[in-house]
């Protein structure tokens, strides 16, 4: 499933991690801001990993426009400080 992101309310930091076998791109981290003031449609290509937390003191509304109906049977899920992973997310316990 391809996953489109956008932010029309609020910003957010979106972090995509991709892990997958044979990707000319594996182990890269992209570390993106994006929302009010940098609107834009973020696609998430399928295998990567991602995750988003708002920022600022205001919240967030976040799109997620995926290109297949939601099933919660096939998607995996891992803790924000997984150090599988290798991102730290603010205020998070330094790796």
């Amino acid at each position: 499933m391809v996953v489109n992101y956008a932010v029309p309310q609020g910003r957010i930091r979106l972090v995509v991690y991709d892990d997958r076998d044979g990707s000319p791109t594996r182990g890269a981290v992209v570390d993106i801001e994006t929302g009010q003031g940098s609107y834009s449609l973020i696609t998430i290509p399928p295998g990567t990993w991602s995750g988003f937390a708002a920022m600022g003191a205001g919240s967030a509304l976040v799109a997620n426009c995926a290109t297949l109906p939601y099933d919660a049977n096939e998607i995996d899920r891992r803790a924000a400080d997984d150090p599988a992973i290798p991102y730290v997310w603010y205020g998070s316990a330094a790796r």
